[in-house]
């Protein structure tokens, strides 16, 4: 992975475009491991996982044997586990009553920020949904007529693989999908629809 996010060149001036790639995010992961001299699986356990109480180990897919995880993709965990995480990230980032992260970290990495007008709600994919982008978060628009729109946003992986947050809610919905193709709008909004009855009906 280190030799390819090498040999790719960059498309558009930072902040200027959005164009979501995995290997943006597995970057991030080798520059983490850099900076800790730790893997991103062993940052990941005492950081996050021990400390929260995780109810099993989980693991996390190597570019080869001995290699380096994928920074992007790619951890297997329970599905009760995933949804502790979503807890982790609903509480502002505390494991074990300690902070993990800055403390609004989680309010700047779920909000456009002034300086990124590029990933604002609505900028993504014009014509399309109203949805932005923060830190590696697909963000909902407050002021859409769902109630998914206040204060939600989530993790979306391929094949339906979802983990959606609402903080206002207090809610957090983990989705495990074997969707025949890497993506597909119908199925999409059905979990939408299932969103949006599950907040009504919680109310």
């Amino acid at each position: 992975m280190l030799k390819l996010a090498k040999a790719v060149s960059r498309r558009e001036p930072p902040g200027t475009k959005f164009h979501y790639t995995t290997l943006d995010t597995t970057a991030v992961g080798l520059v983490v491991m850099a900076a800790t001299h730790k893997t991103l699986a062993d940052y990941l356990s005492e950081k996050i996982w021990s400390p929260f109480g995780m109810e099993a180990d989980a693991m996390w897919v190597l570019d080869s044997n001995g290699g380096q995880e994928f920074g992007g993709a790619l951890i297997g965990a329970t599905l009760r586990d995933y949804g502790r995480f979503g807890e982790f990230i609903l509480n502002g980032g505390t494991a074990g009553g300690k902070r993990v992260v800055p403390e609004n970290w989680v309010d700047e990495a779920t909000h456009p920020l002034p300086d990124t007008p590029h990933v604002n709600y609505g900028k993504l994919a014009p014509g399309g949904e109203a949805i932005g982008y923060g830190y590696s978060w697909w963000l909902y628009p407050p002021q859409q007529s769902s109630p998914n729109g206040e204060e939600a946003f989530e993790a979306v992986g391929i094949f339906g693989q979802r983990l959606f947050i609402n903080r206002k809610e207090k809610l957090v919905g983990v989705f495990w999908c074997a969707w025949p193709k890497s993506w597909d709008n119908e199925k999409a909004l059905e979990i939408e629809h299932f969103l949006d009855a599950a907040i009504r009906t919680s109310r």
